[in-house]
C-alpha cells in the first residue's frame, strides 16, 4: 500500500520501466518475425528434401487417435468411437489433399 507522495513517484518509475522493456520487446519481435520466416521456410524445405514427405501412416495425430480408437472400441464406448472415426476421416481427407502419400485407398479408407 502506497502511504506518501514518494512512494507513488516510485511506484511510477516501476511502471514506466515496465512499459519501454515491453515497447523494446515487442519491436524487436517486429524485426525478428521477417528474418525467422527467411531462415524456418528454407530450413523446413531441405528438411523434407532429405527425409522426404512423411506418409498419412506416419503422422503423430494419426497414431494418437488410432491408439484412442481402440481404446474406444475396448472399452465399447460407441459415442468415443464415432468420434475418433470422424477425425480421423477428416484428417485423411486433409492429409490427401496436401499431397501425402498413403498406403490405404481412398475408397477403402471410405468404407473403413
Amino acid at each position: 500500500m502506497i502511504k506518501d507522495a514518494s512512494q507513488i513517484a516510485v511506484a511510477g518509475q516501476a511502471t514506466n520501466s515496465g512499459r519501454r522493456s515491453t515497447t523494446a520487446e515487442g519491436a524487436s519481435q517486429i524485426v525478428a518475425t521477417p528474418l525467422t520466416w527467411l531462415i524456418k521456410m528454407p530450413v523446413k524445405g531441405l528438411i523434407t528434401a532429405i527425409k522426404g514427405v512423411p506418409s498419412v501412416e506416419q503422422n503423430q495425430g494419426m497414431q494418437r487417435l488410432l491408439r484412442e480408437g481402440k481404446k474406444a472400441a475396448q472399452e465399447g464406448d460407441a459415442y468415443i468411437l464415432d468420434c475418433v472415426r470422424h477425425e480421423l476421416h477428416r484428417k485423411f481427407g486433409k492429409a490427401i489433399s496436401r499431397g501425402q502419400s498413403t498406403n490405404i485407398p481412398c475408397e477403402k479408407e471410405e468404407v473403413l
